[in-house]
């Protein structure tokens, strides 16, 4: 969930279904000052409010179905302010109990494997001690095969520049 659209879906080991998926056009921050700006700023809470309220609502729909719980638990990855605003909707009041959640605030959405991979990249480059790499065989297959503008964020090169400095790298497997 961001400021321009929120995903529904459902992992299972290593499938993943997108249920439902909808955009929304946030009013943006206005510079304009004095009386105006007071109604502006009401109007986007309102709004930053009902999305919110959309949001909750869409999701008991998409992970409750007569009145039980369909998963095991719900993750909430969005910006950090929507993410709190999401948890304590009051839509989610009478099944909290019943399942657990996983509150995730720093979020990136990538649409194309250059713009992960690069950031990929960059955390394995200021990694001090270890490094834990699950799907392995997604993002070498990424890294591998497509080539990036710039050598350096290849996965053997990234690699090798890991292995000079002694970090420690882990494959998790299941």
């Amino acid at each position: 969930m961001d400021t321009n659209e929120v995903l529904f879906g459902i992992l299972h080991g290593n499938f993943r279904n997108t249920t439902m998926k909808f955009s929304v056009d946030l009013p943006k921050k206005r510079g304009c000052g004095g009386s105006r700006a007071i109604r502006f700023a009401r109007i986007r809470k309102e709004k930053r409010q009902n999305y919110v309220r959309k949001v909750s609502q869409t999701a008991l729909q998409c992970f409750i179905t007569d009145d039980k719980v369909n998963v095991d638990g719900i993750i909430l990855a969005s910006v950090a302010e929507f993410s709190s605003a999401l948890h304590q909707a009051d839509v989610f009041d009478p099944v909290s109990c019943s399942f657990p959640f996983i509150i995730i605030t720093n979020t990136e959405i990538f649409i194309n494997g250059k713009s992960y991979m690069e950031v990929v990249a960059k955390a394995l480059l200021t990694a001090k001690e270890e490094v834990f790499i699950t799907d392995w065989w997604l993002s070498s297959e990424i890294m591998l095969i497509r080539s990036t503008d710039d050598e350096t964020f290849r996965l053997d090169n990234l690699l090798g520049k890991i292995a000079v400095n002694f970090l420690f790298l882990f494959n998790i497997t299941k």
